[in-house]
């Protein structure tokens, strides 16, 4: 491809293309020519510090999928951006060291022992004070906004979507 970079906005899914990259790597030259990027990753080393963005007066929890802690290794790339959105408070899940219990397909192989490690991940949402979890995996987000006591869990998004909701109430000047 003729493009600087191949940037993506599933961890799960980054992590299997990198992994993927070495997989298909012939005589130590890599199977993609252009850099893999994590969305928030790619966002954070690439932010213009003139670009505005509308304060959003509200908490959010951070999830750190595993897949963006420990095998992608830029988490912090999340904190990094939200921090670009004045007024927005962020704390982090209080059991992050822990997998959420999606796993891939595991919250579908094995429902019952995913619904304890989301029980397990989830111990103190609810009284952060959070309006809603961000996470930068769509397996997670799924798994993680399922509650299995009434099926209505905390919300979840992506990090990408808070900061272009903040971008997109920015009021546009009028034409004259």
């Amino acid at each position: 491809l003729d493009v600087d970079a191949i940037v993506y906005c599933a961890t799960g899914c980054g992590a299997e293309l990198q992994a993927y990259g070495e997989w298909l790597a012939l005589d130590n030259e890599p199977a993609f020519k252009p850099p893999l990027f994590e969305i928030m990753d790619f966002i954070a080393q690439h932010w213009d510090d003139t670009s505005k963005v509308s304060p959003a007066f509200e908490r959010v929890v951070v999830h750190e999928p595993c897949s963006h802690r420990n095998v992608l290794k830029t988490v912090q790339s999340v904190y990094t951006v939200l921090n670009k959105i004045p007024g927005l408070v962020i704390s982090t899940l209080d059991n992050n060291q822990l997998c959420c219990g999606a796993g891939g397909v595991y919250m579908l192989t094995h429902p019952q022992q995913a619904r304890a490690l989301r029980e397990q991940a989830l111990i103190g949402a609810d009284m952060s004070g959070g309006a809603y979890l961000v996470s930068t995996n769509i397996g997670c987000a799924l798994h993680l906004e399922a509650d299995s006591n009434n099926g209505q869990g905390m919300p979840v998004k992506h990090p990408v979507s808070v900061l272009a909701a903040q971008i997109a109430t920015i009021p546009q000047s009028q034409p004259v």
